[in-house]
């Protein structure tokens, strides 16, 4: 076996250190520098809220904990002319250091104490409209651009957002229009060793609701399950806004995995839902009740076009089928749609369908 040569490993030996030396340097600086450069950021941000979004946005004080964690105190957002939106009195959020080497951003702590969402809807004015408004310089995603690219840079900033470690402790989601209201207490919310759990208090003591699941973003994989104390879960809200009566005992959803394949990019999700109700005029005259209804859907986006697979499948308590859809959006906006399903007993079929749906065929 030959040898390498001396020459060649002491050159790089030194090429090595002397990177080591130059990524010890940089560290350094943007340590010390690192509290100028968070005030700098903030100041920028506050500026763009301002002259964007029309955004009144104040953050008490703004400090380091360690080289990777940020302490937010006393943060409020106001829309000029608008009611208060959002105040938090402690908010603090902890990086991953390798992540930021390849310029990503990936949460590992988040820390948030005593928050409240205050969204309105008063006399045509909402306090939240900057959501809705299109800049004029740009857009979401440009035209023309790569839909799996897209997809997939979605996925991964939705995941990266995501902590390993949650600890929220009573933050409140309000909404009121000029004929209703909704009320949303959190008292604890938590992500420990991968497991989700968080309490829901609605409109005070009209509901007790839970959300649990499980976390592993590193596998690309979250799940999610929403319940109530005792009773369904039920959206009264809904009901007075829209005359929609809608309620279910149990919703869950789960994002299986992400990858890219080729050109394609994939998503592989689930959803279900147990015992739904539903009442509409327009709909029916009487409740619609689905015992248990679920899809495994499974999402590809090609360069130009997002479609839900064929290996996708629908259950509908006994009657499953596997769906296509296609939207090609470029050069011509092409629509596909196909439902196959295996050989059905006409009796079976009939009894998969929702009790209410078709009241003058029941018995």
């Amino acid at each position: 076996m030959r040898r390498l040569n001396r020459k060649y490993l002491k050159t790089g030996l030194i090429v090595l250190v002397s990177l080591l030396v130059l990524l010890l340097a940089a560290g350094l600086i943007a340590y010390s520098k690192r509290q100028f450069l968070l005030e700098k950021a903030i100041n920028k941000a506050k500026l763009k809220a301002r002259n964007t979004y029309n955004l009144d946005v104040k953050i008490g004080s703004a400090s380091f904990t360690g080289l990777t964690t940020v302490n937010l105190k006393n943060i409020s957002i106001v829309p000029f002319n608008g009611d208060s939106l959002l105040h938090i009195r402690h908010f603090q959020v902890g990086v991953k250091i390798w992540p930021l080497f390849i310029g990503n951003v990936k949460f590992s702590t988040i820390i948030m104490e005593d928050g409240k969402l205050n969204l309105t809807n008063l006399k045509g004015v909402r306090n939240y409209e900057f959501l809705f408004k299109k800049r004029k310089d740009s857009t979401s995603r440009k035209s023309g651009a790569n839909l799996a690219d897209f997809a997939h840079n979605l996925m991964t900033e939705f995941l990266y957002k995501i902590p390993d470690d949650l600890n929220l402790n009573n933050f409140d989601i309000a909404f009121r229009d000029d004929t209703n209201n909704l009320d949303l207490k959190i008292p604890k919310a938590t992500i420990e060793r991968g497991k989700l759990y968080s309490t829901i208090l609605v409109n005070k003591n009209y509901a007790t609701w839970h959300v649990a699941g499980n976390v592993n973003t590193s596998d690309k994989n979250v799940s999610l399950q929403l319940y109530a104390d005792g009773k369904k879960v039920e959206l009264p809200f809904i009901q007075q806004k829209y005359g929609l009566k809608l309620n279910f005992d149990t919703i869950g959803t789960e994002l299986k995995k992400e990858e890219q394949d080729g050109d394609e990019t994939k998503i592989y999700s689930s959803c279900f839902v147990r015992n739904l109700l539903i009442n509409h005029p327009k709909v029916a005259s009487n409740d619609i009740v689905v015992p248990s209804a679920s899809i495994d859907a499974n999402v590809f986006v090609g360069e130009n076009y997002v479609s839900v697979d064929s290996s996708s499948v629908i259950h509908l308590k006994n009657v499953s089928a596997n769906p296509f859809i296609k939207i090609t959006l470029n050069p011509t906006k092409i629509y596909e749609l196909k439902l196959r399903t295996d050989w059905l007993d006409a009796q079976s079929l009939f009894n998969s369908f929702p009790g209410g749906l078709f009241e003058s065929l029941a018995g």
